[in-house]
């Protein structure tokens, strides 16, 4: 399920992108176990500057992201919240 953003308070005019460095992006919950959160997406795509977006007429953007969880070899997953952080770059 993606995570919603809403941006607000751009120039309508200027397009935006996003980026998230997921080089060292982890997850981890009970017991010390740990996901890697790989390959970020975002809709609308606007991860690269030929797929930038102009923000509507108030100057909002609504921008869904989501990404790809990668399991570790040998380690059975409890269920339980798992929890981690992430840098969002927003370039103007």
């Amino acid at each position: 399920q993606y995570g919603v953003f809403r941006l607000s308070g751009f120039n309508p005019t200027v397009l935006i992108w996003a980026s998230v460095d997921d080089s060292s992006t982890t997850l981890t919950g009970p017991g010390g176990y740990i996901f890697d959160i790989k390959s970020f997406t975002f809709a609308p795509d606007i991860s690269s500057i030929g797929n930038a977006q102009t923000p509507a007429a108030d100057g909002t953007l609504t921008l869904k992201i989501g990404a790809t969880l990668k399991t570790r070899a040998g380690v059975t997953y409890d269920i339980a919240p798992y929890r981690g952080t992430f840098s969002l770059q927003i370039n103007y």
